[in-house]
């Protein structure tokens, strides 16, 4: 019988190595204006909404890696903050604490509130990089290594999800698998159309969300 633990951890390698490519692409990329902070923000009240979810009902592997992820969207949104214009860092920091008191609502609530709350965001989390993507006419912010872990660590979730029974944790693999697909597809339209060269032009011109 295939163990959820065994999915969870293959999951979880995964999704390591996937967290370490964007850090890693935020790090040394640039510019960071292809980067949506929106999708940072959201993937930072994912990440908490379903690790105390996923810590409250001893679900260890799920738990384990949205913490990781909230670490990470820490250091990503902090990277954006400080490379940003006076503007977008404003916008940016109204963001976060928008999510900081959401998340203070709901936890309120209980872990089962905190836990939808996440899925809710894990299912829109990639749509304002897809709508950055195309507004500027650029594949900043993502990687090949980015698309491909995600996919395989999604689909892996997935199964995590669907052997734990818990519709939550299935929602964010499901939405990430598809808007992913998507982002993907259309970088690699641009980059076929030959927008590389436009898209560098606004992304030094872009400073806000």
């Amino acid at each position: 019988m295939l163990s959820p633990e065994a999915v969870g951890f293959a999951a979880s390698a995964i999704t390591c190595y996937q967290v370490g490519d964007q850090v890693r692409l935020v790090l040394t990329a640039p510019s960071i204006i292809g980067i949506s902070a929106l999708t940072w923000t959201m993937a930072l009240v994912q990440s908490v909404g379903l690790f105390v979810f996923s810590a409250a009902r001893g679900f260890d592997s799920a738990a384990t890696i949205n913490g990781l992820v909230g670490v990470a969207c820490v250091v990503i949104l902090s990277v954006i903050v400080y490379r940003s214009n006076a503007r977008r860092r404003r916008s940016v920091t109204t963001e976060v604490i928008f999510a900081a008191a959401t998340l203070s609502v709901a936890a309120a609530f209980g872990s089962a509130v905190l836990g939808s709350l996440g899925a809710v965001a894990a299912a829109l989390v990639w749509i304002p990089q897809a709508i950055r993507a195309a507004r500027i006419r650029s594949d900043a912010g993502l990687s090949l290594g980015l698309v491909v872990a995600g996919i395989l660590s999604s689909v892996l979730w997935l199964v995590y999800a669907i052997l734990k029974n818990q519709w939550r944790l299935g929602v964010a693999p499901t939405a990430a698998i598809i808007s992913m697909v998507i982002t993907a597809y259309a970088s690699r339209i641009y980059s076929r159309a030959g927008f590389s060269n436009s898209g560098a032009r606004r992304e030094r011109s872009a400073d806000t969300e």
